[in-house]
């Protein structure tokens, strides 16, 4: 949201409803109208002097044609200024694709669609191409546009659309600017990368104590407020930022995609990009890990097994989403004080945190370390057998550090849970499975559902 703009237009969420949580991590702030229309293969019309029609064309070259006719039989009735934006699913000229074959006929479809629905395709400014493959070499497309009628251009005469940096996208995100106006400082936020910084808890509890300390009688929310403006002097205060580092990176490695794009024959350039792209984000995220960047880059799975230092580790982290691609399992077990019943609890979430499923069962008696061993195995086992393991990557996160190291290591289990722990390790070494230990402060909705099932 750095470029505060009036409208943004998302493309292929995944989700079926647009939850609050969501829009919190947009971070869109208070006072911003949130409309959501699910892909129907519908129009929704608003009564409006200027109309925006954001859509996503199939993939499937044969609907591609219907798509188009269901579109320009919208707008020819409409008189008013109207942009049509989203992902086309289909390039315009040859030059508009770098890689793979050109596919001609519905190029020549795209081409007709725009003639007869009159409408303009403005030049794209700051690159040539929105999407790529990833690969090496990578396929680069430019797939998305806006694309704006006779009665838009002569109501907005200084459109330009620009393109953005990807970040951690396989798309560029694109900016339709009538101006640079500017729309005045922005709202307050508060990260939790703060939590991390060195001196920032110590600075928030002194602010405390000092106003606590005055003799002015204050309530909590002038208290909150006196707080709010010593986090804005610390975030003033310092040269490099994480947003700015953020900002930084981002810029780095899209000046890399475009000297790639261009075809640049400098041998300093990296031969995978999108390998480059990961290590340099993981880098950024874990500067003091100890993986380096140019190991990171030759085996990403490095990432996997690399440790990390906090510079405050007395800091309590809450519950953090796993990142996009990933999803994420937190499981526990409980058992009674006698051993006589036990019960596991798991849930899995996405990374915008939704909770897609959970699970919450009894068992039988024994030690706690049984239990824990048997959510962990339940959950593996319950998670490959689902639709919801399609086409991502499974993190796993439990509060037994010792069901852990003995699936690391099954040589340190004793014998009686030798067959449980060799069948959680067959899981997780099969997938890849990421596995991580965790307090039990964090672990706290898994160990509800565990002691739910105990009854």
């Amino acid at each position: 949201m750095e470029h505060k703009p009036c409208f943004a237009f998302l493309q292929e969420t995944k989700l079926s409803e647009l939850y609050p949580v969501v829009c919190r991590k947009l971070l869109f702030s208070q006072g911003v109208e949130i409309v959501f229309s699910p892909s129907i293969g519908h129009f929704k019309i608003l009564k409006t002097d200027c109309g925006f029609l954001n859509i996503y064309c199939p993939s499937v070259e044969a609907e591609k044609g219907q798509c188009f006719a269901e579109v320009t039989e919208f707008l020819e009735k409409k008189k008013q200024p109207w942009c049509v934006c989203g992902d086309f699913n289909v390039y315009l000229h040859p030059r508009e694709k770098c890689g793979g074959p050109v596919t001609v006929a519905a190029m020549e479809v795209f081409r007709r669609f725009i003639k007869e629905s009159c409408l303009a395709n403005i030049t794209l400014k700051g690159g040539e191409y929105k999407w790529s493959n990833g690969r090496d070499p990578p396929t680069l497309v430019r797939l998305d546009r806006f694309l704006v009628n006779a009665n838009f251009l002569s109501a907005f005469h200084h459109i330009e659309q620009c393109l953005l940096s990807k970040s951690i996208s396989d798309h560029n995100a694109i900016s339709l600017i009538l101006d640079y106006r500017n729309w005045g400082p922005k709202p307050f936020k508060f990260f939790n990368y703060h939590l991390e910084e060195e001196g920032f808890v110590e600075m928030v509890l002194s602010c405390i104590q000092k106003k606590k300390g005055s003799r002015r009688r204050r309530g909590v929310l002038h208290l909150l407020n006196d707080v709010k403006g010593a986090i804005k002097d610390w975030t003033a205060s310092r040269c490099i930022t994480p947003a700015k580092s953020i900002k930084a990176l981002e810029s780095e490695i899209h000046e890399l995609e475009l000297k790639q794009c261009h075809g640049s024959c400098n041998p300093l350039l990296p031969r995978n990009l999108a390998k480059t792209r990961a290590a340099s984000w993981f880098k950024a995220r874990w500067p003091d890990s100890n993986c380096s960047i140019d190991a990171v880059i030759s085996d990403p799975s490095l990432t996997d097994s690399c440790s990390f230092t906090r510079n405050n580790p007395s800091v309590k982290f809450a519950w953090e989403g796993p990142p996009f691609g990933f999803v994420k399992m937190n499981v526990d077990g409980a058992m009674v004080s006698d051993g006589s019943k036990g019960g596991i609890g798991g849930i899995l979430c996405n990374s915008m945190g939704i909770c897609l499923a959970s699970f919450s069962l009894p068992i039988g008696p024994g030690l706690a370390i049984l239990a824990e061993l048997e959510a962990i195995k339940y959950g593996l086992d319950w998670f490959f057998s689902c639709r919801e393991s399609h086409g991502f990557r499974l993190i796993l996160e439990s509060n037994c550090s010792t069901a852990l190291e003995w699936i690391s290591n099954p040589t340190l289990c004793p014998s009686a849970f030798g067959s449980l722990v060799i069948s959680c390790k067959a899981w997780i070494d099969a997938h890849g499975v990421i596995t991580r230990l965790i307090s039990r402060s964090i672990n706290i909705e898994a160990a509800r559902l565990a002691k739910e099932a105990v009854g």
